[in-house]
């Protein structure tokens, strides 16, 4: 819960991988779909440099109004 806002404060972790720019893609199309979300982190790994894909994990906090507000 969110203070006197009535909100209530959902994280979530995603593991994502795929190539750079469509993890990117990924990101920028859930913030527009969720714009009660805010993206609270990103870390990116490459295990080899010669890997055409990264693996991400990011973390989300989803804003809900309380129930019956």
């Amino acid at each position: 819960r969110e203070g006197d806002a009535r909100l209530r404060r959902y994280q979530v972790t995603l593991p994502v991988r795929g190539p750079y720019r469509g993890v990117r893609q990924f990101v920028s199309a859930a913030l527009r779909t969720l714009p009660n979300a805010a993206l609270e982190q990103v870390s990116f790994q490459r295990p080899r440099i010669e890997d055409g894909e990264v693996e991400a994990q990011l973390r989300l906090t989803i804003y809900l109004p309380e129930a019956g507000t």
